[in-house]
């Protein structure tokens, strides 16, 4: 049974919280979906050496602590939230769990600040547990899930009540409103992420694990660094991750758009450049489902000569380099044919109009 008590000192402390905005490697499922997946990472040496340089600077805080205070910097450089909600295994008794909310607001923290915050934080949490089904429950429509992240340590009691054959409340499955949970495990000096496949790559994951370790590393290094500024890339990301200061070679310039799509169109005229989806002969199934078998291919030769006779007919009319030109169109030919003609007649062009959400056109340009 719930405290009510101790629900209305929650929900004060909540207040002006908001649901992590975690990004996403792809969209979420509507209506939500949930494949779960785990990725393990075994601590390194290096790592294991970092935190225990970490635990004789902050000689109060233990590995699990550091550890998710190093997770929640991670997670503060994903998102531009300035406070972090993380659901997390505080409290020895499965039916309870501890919420922390951390503000990371302060670009010029350092870690060892934010690890005395969320030791504080902590406290606070194992003080005063709640039980956070009861306090979701009270949440209103529109206001989002109340923690989107969970941090669980499995520890000694955990372990126990999994060998008597009872299961945590709060290690079951990562539930819909939970995107992904660090797991943490001291025995073996190994952490897990269990996780969304629907909305996380395993790459991204993979990444996560390793920004984390580079962390630590770097906060035990250099204890006098802002957290805001701290290296997050490893080695195998640089090989992946596009090189700031590289040449964009912006000297390079291969002419106008305008210029390259007629050239392909004079090499090669016949060339399908749009393929355009019509609604099919049954309208109403069309409609109800989306699908269409029904098709209409348009060449480069086509599309080139149609937005040439546009192009001409603005200039005709009184059109000057760099004005705007209001486009009323469907996601159709036409209105491929409208974007080509307006810039080569120099104009810029804008789309109006509730043609977008019209399902039943799709069309592809290849430029």
């Amino acid at each position: 049974m719930a405290d009510p008590a101790v629900i209305k000192r929650w929900q004060a402390r909540l207040a002006s919280s908001s649901s992590l905005a975690l990004p996403t490697d792809y969209p979420r499922p509507t209506p939500a979906r949930l494949v779960e997946a785990i990725q393990e990472h075994s601590l390194s040496e290096a790592v294991l050496a970092s935190l225990s340089a970490l635990s004789q600077q902050h000689p109060n805080s233990d590995d699990s602590t550091l550890i998710l205070t190093a997770f929640l910097v991670l997670l503060h450089r994903y998102t531009p939230d300035p406070s972090v909600a993380v659901c997390t295994s505080a409290t020895s008794d499965p039916a309870l769990t501890a919420l922390l909310l951390v503000d990371l607001s302060n670009e010029k923290q350092v870690f060892g600040t934010i690890v005395d915050e969320v030791e504080k934080k902590v406290r606070e949490a194992r003080e005063d547990p709640v039980d956070v089904d009861a306090l979701v429950a009270l949440r209103a429509d529109g206001e989002g899930p109340l923690y989107r992240v969970r941090y669980i340590v499995h520890d000694d009691v955990q372990n126990a009540a999994a060998l008597n054959g009872e299961q945590p409340t709060f290690t079951r499955s990562t539930s819909l409103t939970t995107d992904l949970s660090l797991h943490y495990t001291p025995a073996t000096n190994s952490l897990a992420i269990s996780y969304n496949a629907l909305l996380f790559s395993l790459s991204r994951i993979t990444h996560l694990l390793a920004s984390l370790s580079a962390l630590l590393a770097h906060a035990s290094a250099n204890p006098s660094t802002p957290t805001a500024v701290i290296p997050l890339r490893t080695p195998e990301q640089a090989k992946v991750l596009p090189d700031p200061k590289a040449d964009l070679d912006w000297c390079g310039f291969k002419g106008a758009i305008t210029d390259i799509f007629s050239a392909n169109a004079a090499r090669h005229p016949e060339k399908p450049c749009v393929v355009q989806s019509l609604p099919s002969a049954d309208n109403i199934t069309s409609l109800s489902s989306g699908a269409s078998t029904e098709r209409q291919t348009f060449t480069y030769a086509q599309i080139d000569a149609a937005s040439n006779v546009l192009a001409h007919a603005l200039l005709k009319n009184g059109l000057e380099r760099g004005e705007v030109v209001m486009v009323y169109a469907a996601r159709s030919v036409e209105l491929v044919v409208c974007v080509m003609g307006v810039l080569k007649a120099g104009g810029v062009f804008s789309v109006i109009g509730n043609a977008f959400s019209d399902s039943r056109l799709c069309s592809r340009a290849n430029i």
